[in-house]
């Protein structure tokens, strides 16, 4: 979009020159809030505004006040004695409220802020450049210029609005405000001093200053051409304007606000328009506007027919096309490309006999070709194909009229060329099913192959590539190809018998899901004291469970469960999950729940509350014997492997821990059987590796000793629950 700035329209004289008071008292309309004082108001983050009201309205000149003062980032401007304080909003039509800071490098050498002007002008955006960057700490001599947006469109204006706010100010600094002008540089040199103040200053505006004027475009592309009209705004304080352009039509004078028409223009022509005060030339304003036609078939109805050739034989048949200067037609976005702005045109063709189409785009611009086909305007739409040189149309009726529609997008816009040519064969489709064998010792999958699309073909050949016999189909169908050993990585080919370049392939790696992949078959956590030793699960196959999706960490499925049953009240009860060394699960959702499997009731849900991007969730006032439910995911679930989960609560320690004279252990070390004695009742015994794997959960044991002959030689933890409370036992296996 083209930029145009215009300079603040003010004095060319120096500030100080002007009828002002740095020490008068505030009017009445600002006797609620102001008070006298030359210093500016400053609060203790170093946040500062100057406002000139502004007089949006150009019905003349009048005196306006200067608010000078701190607001909590909220500027405001005064008009006719009204003020308003709201942001983003407007009590009358000749205040400007703006909102700070909202900041966006548009030109990336300033900062710019956004104010919104409504009332007698909506949807109108003032835009403040500092050219210096004034949110940074040396802002010394901040030179900005003030624009004007309607819609997304650049206009020009005539203004009595200075503003001026930086939140970033060193605390007790002291700076200088430039303020850019059509003759010189208007400076107010101020102390930051410690003031809560308000200072008033009355400012008179000139008689004469510089006109305004705003250029509108009318086309007349029919002649490849177009009119210019100035619509004079202000004649800035004179009796009579001269305007003139650069492309030596005569001048016109006019002495009223009026509508001034120059041209007709050659297409593509840049045309500059100047406005000159008669009273004193001094004073002129003077913008530039360039216009191009659109494309012929811009739009629909003007859609160009294009020739389908044969298959093969388009070369040398290409057309030059161009989305330069189009518009986005009222057809709108397309399924796919529903954002920004599509510079559209259109085309028209007939179906060829196969009812299949190539549409082959080229030139400078052709790879970033976007298209969509229609069965008419403001029709149906049929296909849509994103950025390609090549766009494959099947299943059109042949002998039938369709409208194809081609773009690019709002930046992206230039020449390329075009032609269509019959399709005979496309590439056959297929999608892969896989069914599981998991209840062995040796799990394994088959493959079902659904063929969805012959390509044309009269017969496909589907193939794998673990040495299965090929298959051979004449129709869409379902074939079925394996078994194969769990995880084994197979790739599936469908080849056209007929042209045997057009063929498709897929893969598929299949996981038997874990044992936990469901509520139902949720894994037990022991409440330990702390997250020493974690659980290790895994989510290497695991599913979507069916339980409706959690309220964050980007859920994809793939989740596996836990579940865990309090004995005693907890002042707190946390689950966090833990890296395992070497696996590709690092970014885990957590989410936890009461109730039970048929009805969950979900307590909290957590992406990264635990170390770097792991979870943890805490509960407060956990009551004994209450159930939870932890359900464990892969964020995205795009990796797989192992990862530690566990549920601990630091208060267990004092509540549950066995003294040493309630149960005691022997022989330790040992090298099979450990003995135990319990002044007690004991309820359960668990022995555990130091990853937090169960070896053994004995529930209510008759006897008083577990035999660990068997295991590696180690370290174990062995935990014991008895009369309510609870004991974990390091055991050395020699």
């Amino acid at each position: 979009m083209r930029k145009i700035t215009f300079l603040f329209l003010l004095l060319t004289v120096l500030w100080s020159s002007q009828a002002q008071d740095f020490n008068d008292s505030c009017t009445s309309a600002f006797e609620d809030i102001s008070s006298t004082g030359t210093a500016l108001g400053l609060s203790d983050d170093g946040e500062a505004a100057i406002t000139l009201p502004f007089d949006f309205t150009l019905t003349g000149q009048t005196s306006r006040d200067l608010l000078i003062g701190n607001n909590g980032g909220v500027l405001f401007g005064i008009s006719d004695g009204d003020l308003s304080y709201s942001n983003r909003s407007l009590d009358d039509d000749n205040v400007l409220v703006g909102f700070y800071p909202f900041w966006d490098d548009i030109d990336d050498n300033a900062g710019d802020v956004y104010w919104e002007v409504k009332g007698s002008a909506p949807n109108r955006y003032v835009v403040i450049e500092w050219y210096q960057r004034p949110h940074y700490n040396n802002i010394d001599n901040a030179t900005f210029e003030l624009i004007l947006y309607e819609g997304t469109n650049e206009v020009e204006f005539r203004y009595q609005d200075i503003v001026f706010n930086d939140s970033s100010l060193d605390y007790g600094a002291s700076a200088t405000i430039g303020i850019k002008a059509s003759g010189g540089v208007y400076q107010y040199s101020y102390n930051t001093a410690i003031d809560s103040s308000v200072t008033c200053i009355h400012w008179t505006p000139p008689a004469q200053y510089n006109p305004y004027i705003e250029l509108s475009i009318d086309p007349d592309c029919a002649n490849s051409q177009f009119f210019v009209t100035a619509h004079v705004g202000d004649l800035g304080g004179a009796s009579s304007l001269t305007l003139s352009d650069d492309q030596g039509s005569p001048s016109q004078q006019v002495a009223d606000t009026v509508d001034v028409t120059f041209g007709p223009y050659a297409d593509g022509t840049q045309v500059t328009i100047t406005a000159v005060n008669n009273d004193d030339s001094t004073y002129t304003t003077s913008q530039t506007v360039q216009y191009y036609c659109p494309p012929p078939n811009d739009e629909c109805a003007d859609a160009i027919a294009l020739t389908v050739y044969p298959a093969d034989s388009s070369a040398g048949h290409e057309i030059d096309a161009t989305t330069s200067h189009a518009t986005q037609s009222d057809m709108g976005h397309t399924s796919c490309d529903s954002y920004g702005t599509n510079l559209d045109v259109f085309y028209s063709f007939v179906a060829p006999n196969s009812g299949r189409l190539k549409i082959i785009t080229g030139g400078d611009r052709g790879s970033t070709v976007e298209a969509a086909v229609y069965d008419g305007c403001n029709g149906n739409e049929l296909e849509c194909f994103g950025r390609s040189t090549e766009k494959i149309m099947t299943d059109l009726t042949p002998g039938q009229t369709y409208i194809l529609q081609v773009w690019h997008d709002a930046g992206s816009e230039g020449d390329f060329t075009i032609v269509l040519e019959e399709m005979v064969y496309t590439d056959p489709e297929f999608e892969l099913t896989p069914v599981g064998h998991c209840d062995t010792s040796n799990p394994t999958f088959d493959l079902q192959v659904h063929i969805t699309d012959m390509g044309g073909a009269d017969s496909v050949t589907i193939t794998d590539d673990q040495g299965s016999s090929s298959q051979q189909v004449t129709d869409t169908t379902t074939v079925t190809f394996g078994p194969y050993d769990e995880g084994t990585n197979v790739t599936i080919t469908v080849t056209n018998d007929e042209d045997t370049t057009y063929t498709t392939s897929h893969s598929y790696q299949y996981y038997c899901p874990p044992e936990n992949d469901n509520c139902a078959d949720a894994i037990e956590l022991t409440i330990e004291q702390n997250c020493d030793n974690p659980t290790v699960g895994n989510n290497q196959g695991a599913t979507d469970s069916g339980v409706g999706d959690p309220g964050c960490a980007n859920y994809q499925g793939g989740d596996i469960w836990y579940y865990t049953t309090t004995t005693q009240d907890l002042d707190t009860l946390i689950f966090e999950t833990k890296a395992i060394s070497g696996s590709n699960f690092t970014d885990s959702g957590m989410a936890v729940y009461t109730g039970d499997c048929s009805s969950l009731s979900e307590v909290n849900c957590d992406d990264d509350g635990g170390e770097s991007v792991r979870s943890k969730i805490i509960v407060t006032n956990v009551a004994a014997n209450t159930t939870y439910y932890i359900r464990i995911w892969e964020y995205g679930n795009n990796d797989s492997g192992e990862i530690g989960i566990c549920a601990y609560s630091p208060s267990l320690a004092v509540a549950n821990q066995l003294s040493a004279d309630q149960f005691r252990i022997f022989p330790n070390p040992t090298n099979g059987l450990v003995h135990w004695e319990a002044k007690g009742s004991v309820e359960r015994v668990q022995l555990s590796d130091i990853t937090g794997q169960i070896l053994f959960n004995i529930q209510n044991p008759t006897g008083s000793s577990i035999n660990i002959a068997g295991l590696p030689n180690g370290i174990y933890l062995l935990h014991v629950w008895m009369d309510g409370r609870q004991g974990i036992y390091r055991v050395v296996k020699k």
